[in-house]
């Protein structure tokens, strides 16, 4: 992009795009304020490019711009790819931020092969997935931990409970448990 179309980036529509993006996170705390803004005008740069490249540009207002922009940002995405609404690693969770940083080592052996094959997910949420599910993990108590990871491992609910030494039943209700719990917390 040359010179000339930038300045009108920064003239025209770097003004309107901040002052949209201030109102809108208005009540909010300073620094997340500074990174909506942020990530707005990027949003609307990256917008402003494209319509231009593609000789568009002068057809939207800079008020249009601010406006998608900030709908960008508050659907989730971030300018350099959609993310698809997932939120980064350092992201709280339930009003719980991430307290260890633990390996995928940490996790057990069958979670630890699942995760590391898996190139389904986006790479923010299989961080976000090894950080909360070890702590998660990690808070319950002994007898579901075995429950959790045999059913991981792919064993039939009756073969947990004859190896755990409970009834058929109660691993019914553990993994309820489980999903009720970890679903709460993510």
């Amino acid at each position: 992009m040359d010179a000339k179309r930038y300045d009108s980036f920064v003239s025209a529509v770097l003004p309107v795009v901040r002052a949209y993006a201030y109102r809108a996170c208005a009540g909010y705390n300073a620094e997340y304020r500074e990174d909506f803004i942020a990530e707005a005008v990027s949003a609307a740069f990256v917008s402003f490019a494209s319509l231009l490249k593609r000789g568009c540009a002068s057809r939207v207002t800079a008020g249009r711009l601010a406006y998608f922009a900030v709908k960008h940002v508050r659907s989730g995405r971030h300018v350099g790819g959609s993310q698809n609404g997932a939120k980064d690693a350092m992201t709280p969770r339930n009003g719980r931020s991430p307290v260890r940083f633990g390996t995928i080592d940490d996790l057990p052996y069958v979670l630890h092969h699942a995760l590391v094959d898996n190139t389904r997910s986006p790479v923010p949420e299989q961080a976000a997935f090894r950080i909360d599910f070890s702590t998660f993990l990690a808070e319950q108590p002994e007898k579901k931990q075995k429950v959790a990871v045999l059913l991981a491992q792919g064993h039939r609910g009756k073969d947990v409970a004859t190896m755990v030494g409970i009834t058929p039943g109660r691993v019914t209700q553990i993994r309820q448990e489980l999903d009720c719990e970890w679903s709460a917390a993510s």
